[in-house]
């Protein structure tokens, strides 16, 4: 999109253009910082030239301290699903929200501070924030337009994990990643210049703006054609949270979707060469981002895809063992057994009963 049209469809509001007259009177640090709500009303009060946002973030969170938004104002309780757009040159307040996030760079740049993590997000990023994660987001040129889009946790567990094409790893992985609070969670697919995926962001945009009959089910709608183009195109291309050293670990998704498409004969030497790391890296990496060692994914994929063989065929438990990459059938028994309690032929009896 040409840079006139940008203007044309994403103008500078009013608040805007009064924000980016103190961005450029020498206040840049004021907007490129995270502000605490208490800091910053400290300083709506030793500075009466500066626009008073108190009242709003009052009003639009639970405590009234500015902490947690819940669905007010612009993300008015319309459903599951809801689009705003992130002010430029606004004030990076530190907050939280009572639902997920989906925050999309449509142009430009932003930097979302996540935790103790500052993420550079360029345009085509899209980034997944849990429900009462703490962050704060700077926005500071005309042509960083920023496109939130707010989901509920029940919604979100249906749209997006519901959808991953390996639900066992991928979906179990993918929630610890956004709800463990020892790590900053979130997830961050860098979809880069894709057209569709913008086409779908500015639809949302456009249906929201416009308000025509039917738009909040046309959010809905566009936000799972988001969501399958997403996982479609991008799913092993997740960058998530380093535990330990406050960075990301950008091939940790890719390696889970590795072993998930070769787990019948996957090795952890394959795995290490098709990676180019050593194996000690690979195995500390699995284990601090999945609680699991090698061995143990491997195992629990063999198993889990044998107990989808029980339920939907007739094969004899022989030849699923086979199909799954064991030995023989006692060899999967014995893993069965270990993660369900019961052997393969007692779970078929089970089901068929």
């Amino acid at each position: 999109m040409k840079e006139r049209s940008l203007r044309e469809l994403f103008p500078l509001t009013g608040q805007e253009k009064i924000m980016k007259k103190i961005y450029e009177s020498g206040k840049r640090e004021l907007l490129e910082t995270p502000l605490s709500f208490e800091s910053y009303r400290k300083l709506a009060e030793d500075d009466p030239e500066l626009p008073d946002m108190r009242e709003h973030y009052r009003s639009t969170t639970f405590s009234g301290y500015g902490i947690t938004l819940e669905k007010k104002g612009i993300y008015a309780d319309r459903g599951d699903v809801d689009l705003g757009m992130h002010e430029r040159y606004a004030f990076p307040i530190i907050h939280n929200h009572a639902f997920f996030e989906i925050i999309y760079v449509y142009s430009g740049t932003c930097v979302n501070y996540i935790g103790e993590t500052s993420v550079e997000m360029k345009a085509g990023d899209v980034c997944f924030l849990a429900p009462d994660t703490m962050h704060a987001l700077a926005a500071v040129h005309n042509e960083d337009v920023v496109m939130n889009l707010i989901v509920s946790r029940d919604a979100f567990e249906h749209f997006f994990f519901g959808m991953l094409r390996e639900k066992n790893l991928l979906s179990d992985f993918f929630k610890k990643v956004l709800y463990d609070k020892a790590v900053a969670p979130f997830l961050l697919f860098p979809a880069g210049e894709d057209k569709k995926l913008r086409g779908f962001w500015r639809d949302m945009y456009l249906e929201r703006r416009n308000r025509r009959f039917g738009f909040e089910e046309c959010l809905v709608l566009y936000a799972r054609l988001m969501f399958i183009w997403l996982i479609r195109n991008y799913e092993m291309m997740a960058v998530v949270p380093g535990s330990s050293n406050g960075g990301t670990d950008r091939h940790i998704v890719a390696m889970l979707g590795y072993i998930a498409a070769n787990y019948r004969k996957v090795t952890l030497r394959e795995l290490a060469e098709f990676f180019s790391y050593n194996e000690s890296y690979i195995s500390r990496m699995l284990k601090q981002h999945t609680g699991k060692n090698f061995n143990e994914i491997v195992s629990d994929l063999k198993v889990d895809h044998a107990r989808k063989l029980i339920e939907m065929t007739d094969l004899s438990i022989s030849r699923i063992s086979q199909e799954v990459g064991c030995f023989d059938s006692s060899h999967l028994s014995k893993k069965f057994r270990k993660r369900y309690g019961i052997s393969p032929k007692e779970y078929r009896e089970k089901i068929n009963r």
